[in-house]
């Protein structure tokens, strides 16, 4: 058997929540999915649906209030806190508040469930905490406070403790939440490549749309209709996608995968050509209303290469304009454009 097809975590019929005087009070109910070693797996959902308390139960840091957790055939309840320790690490958003605290420091913390209260480290455990470090690419800021890092090389060091833990499972709680776009799909390729060349299974809330549809290996998918996990492809055929961002201002569309805000119709467009310049200019159109058809347009667009640049020709039935941006070609259909459907 693969790693790959090596089930580390199981969830039948989980409900969770939290007591209130004495009585469950449930957050959501009938969640029954599957995790593997070496896949990537993504949380996805609505504020308030549970992601979060969700996690918290598979760290067990909260009780479900019903249903069974496995980890590797076992029930999670019968680990002891640090063999579980040994199994699962958790990274969180919220900040160390521990003054002058260096990387190497925070890191080496990961290696407190093999060493225990008398925090006695051999050589593996040096070994492990500068594997870490360097497997997240942050050698050059071990000996920095973590106060002096950036919100990307912070979130790489709380990576790192997870890593020096030696789990096979890390979970994680919005770990792109505040970072730049660089720093975003820097930290989800270095978790997809834990997961592809050291066989970790790592699981992670987001609230990220283009990352979770992107990179995922599965979502997890909690919503108002209940919880379902599949791949993005398996959730988007399944109109799962459509339904979670139901609203008057946005639609999903299936044919892209994208989220777009809901726009009053321009025009029907026909754009002529291929290539980079067709390509962003479908694009540039569609954003602001336009309705791209082959047959029977109101326009006609044809993207030409120059070698001083791109050239667009716009021809209707009166005459032929040229533009030399596409800023200029939006701003021109939008302002001759009657707001009802007729091109002025």
């Amino acid at each position: 058997m693969s790693r790959r097809d090596d089930v580390i975590l199981e969830l039948r019929d989980l409900g969770i929540g939290y007591y209130r005087k004495g009585r469950p009070d449930f957050v959501f109910r009938h969640i029954t999915a599957g995790a593997r070693r070496g896949e990537m797996i993504a949380l996805m959902g609505r504020n308030g649906m549970g992601k979060s308390t969700l996690l918290r139960c598979i760290t067990r840091m909260l009780d479900p209030l019903e249903g069974t957790m496995e980890l590797e055939g076992t029930f999670l309840s019968r680990y002891s806190r640090r063999h579980l320790a040994r199994k699962i690490a958790w990274v969180s958003t919220e900040p160390v508040g521990v003054q002058h605290l260096r990387v190497y420091d925070l890191v080496s913390l990961g290696r407190f469930p093999w060493t225990g209260w008398m925090w006695t480290r051999t050589d593996a455990d040096r070994r492990a905490v500068w594997q870490a470090i360097e497997s997240v690419g942050i050698m050059g800021l071990a000996g920095r406070d973590l106060y002096e890092l950036s919100d990307g090389e912070r979130q790489r060091a709380m990576i790192a403790r997870a890593l020096a833990q030696d789990a096979d499972l890390i979970v994680l709680d919005e770990p792109t939440a505040f970072l730049d776009l660089v720093n975003r799909y820097e930290i989800i390729h270095l978790l997809l490549d834990l997961s592809r060349r050291e066989g970790k299974c790592i699981i992670f809330s987001t609230h990220d749309w283009h990352i979770a549809t992107g990179e995922a290996d599965l979502i997890w998918l909690m919503d108002e209709e209940g919880w379902i996990s599949g791949s993005p492809e398996d959730l988007a055929l399944a109109n799962r996608f459509e339904r979670l961002v139901d609203s008057d201002t946005m639609n999903y569309d299936p044919r892209t995968g994208q989220v777009k805000l809901v726009r009053e119709p321009v025009m029907k467009v026909s754009v002529q050509g291929e290539g980079e310049a067709a390509f962003w200019t479908r694009k540039a159109l569609e954003r602001i209303g336009c309705t791209l058809v082959t047959h029977h347009p109101e326009i006609i667009i044809t993207a030409v290469d120059r070698a001083e640049g791109v050239m667009w020709q716009v021809r209707r039935k009166t005459d032929t304009r040229q533009f030399t941006s596409l800023y200029e070609l939006v701003h021109f259909i939008l302002g001759n454009h009657s707001g009802n459907g007729n091109y002025q």
